[in-house]
């Protein structure tokens, strides 16, 4: 699966398969699946020249920002670390010039790297998500 090989990664976790359920491991089984099933979608963004110099992972970070996910749901989602996470929105902030989440979300939308219908909460909203 790290290699991005969903049909190999497919197999494999078939393969595991009887494994996680005598063990009991039931959310793990369902977190593989997802993982593979992420192997088949698109990427979020194309492999063009980003504002910023933004990452592809720093852009989903940010768009998961501004749906107002908190770091330990951003990073179950995209299972990684919430030190990782930490790690995205440090780059991000540095990138942008920023010194928040709110700032952030809105130099994006006023750069028109993201659209203001994708944001969890409206401008001027206060909620922990966003601020």
């Amino acid at each position: 699966m790290a290699l991005g090989n969903r049909a190999e990664g497919q197999a494999a976790l078939d393969e595991a398969r009887p494994v996680f359920v005598d063990l009991g491991a039931k959310p793990a089984l369902a977190r593989a699946d997802a993982l593979v099933n992420r192997l088949a979608a698109p990427p979020i963004v194309q492999a063009t020249a980003l504002p910023f110099g933004l990452t592809a992972r720093e852009v989903e970070v940010l768009r998961l920002v501004a749906q107002g996910l908190s770091d330990i749901q951003i990073a179950e989602q995209l299972f990684v670390s919430r030190h990782t996470v930490n790690s995205h929105l440090k780059a991000i902030y540095g990138k942008l010039g920023v010194a928040s989440r709110r700032a952030a979300i809105e130099r994006a939308v006023e750069t028109g790297l993201l659209e203001r219908s994708a944001l969890r909460y409206p401008s001027g909203s206060t909620e922990a998500g966003v601020g």
